[in-house]
């Protein structure tokens, strides 16, 4: 039994926003916890401060740098509630809450997230908690694992202070985090156009770049679950969803989403992305009968340049 869903993108609020005018250039370049970066790390002593009091309760609000480049704003109500909108021009993303927490994905960092890049550089309203938002912070620390065992790849807008073996402590500058964007988006593009022969959701030299949140930051939240069903699940009988993704132009389209089962969640969770312009069409999903909630952002590239619009699909 196959069940088709032909889901065509409807402009509605809702939890995605829509911001166009990402740009991506044709060119293309040639679990635990670590400490967080310090100015020891540098010999030169440049590194930016981090506040080291992480927020526990959250400002009323705040902007956020994320590690693309694309800036963002996070406004809690009276009564708690979040919500996280694009602060200035320029960003295309999507925006999902998991947890409590709200996300937002630059469309440049999709093809990534199944890969390289954890989702939880996105989490915005646990950047803020760890004070790592832009009025306590110019810098988001990470940990990069690599291949080999000689220095660490040059990533653009990233400045390595520390390594062993073949992991490093570094830090994205928030001045010089849209180089970081722009190369992600560059790559994905030759990847999927055959201008490179590094697989699609993936950077040369790297295996994984993941927050490195400051001691005195909360823990990280749970990273996200990954795809599939619950392995040696007895009883299982599955099945196969189709999603026929469609652009706000009716043309095949490529989407950031989740589908998972509403009764037991951990069953048939999936995490799904295909590439503004590269990979489009249909996405199946094998996964136990049961009842399902399928939640994307759906990208539409514009046909006069670089940039994409977003839309929420339930």
């Amino acid at each position: 039994m196959k069940t088709r869903i032909a889901a065509v993108a409807l402009a509605a609020g809702l939890t995605f926003f829509v911001s166009s005018n990402v740009l991506a250039s044709p060119g293309v370049p040639g679990p635990g916890q670590v400490r967080a970066p310090s100015p020891t790390d540098d010999p030169a002593g440049s590194l930016p401060d981090v506040t080291p009091a992480a927020q526990t309760k959250l400002p009323p609000t705040s902007t956020v740098t994320l590690g693309s480049g694309d800036r963002v704003r996070l406004d809690v109500d009276q009564t708690g509630g979040q919500s996280v909108t694009p602060a200035g021009q320029g960003a295309s993303l999507g925006h999902f809450t998991w947890s409590g927490d709200q996300y937002a994905i630059p469309a440049s960092a999709v093809p990534y997230l199944g890969s390289t890049l954890d989702p939880r550089l996105f989490d915005v309203s646990y950047l803020v908690r760890a004070g790592l938002d832009d009025a306590h912070s110019s810098s988001l620390p990470i940990k990069i694992t690599y291949t080999g065992t000689g220095p660490v790849p040059a990533l653009p807008g990233i400045r390595v202070m520390s390594r062993s073996g073949t992991t490093a402590v570094a830090a994205i500058t928030t001045s010089d985090a849209a180089k970081l964007g722009q190369l992600l988006a560059d790559q994905s593009r030759a990847s999927h156009t055959g201008k490179s022969s590094i697989p699609a959701g993936h950077l040369l030299g790297i295996q994984r770049i993941e927050l490195a949140p400051p001691s005195s930051a909360p823990a990280l939240p749970a990273a996200l679950p990954r795809s599939g069903a619950r392995p040696n699940a007895a009883g299982l009988h599955y099945r196969t969803i189709t999603v026929n993704l469609i652009d706000l132009n009716g043309e095949p389209g490529s989407a950031y989403g989740f589908l998972q089962n509403v009764d037991d969640k951990g069953l048939g969770f999936s995490v799904f992305g295909t590439f503004p312009g590269g990979d489009q069409g249909p996405v199946s999903f094998s996964v136990p009968e049961g009842t399902y909630s399928l939640a994307f952002s759906d990208f539409t590239p514009h046909a006069d340049d670089a940039a994409v619009d977003t839309a929420l699909v339930v």
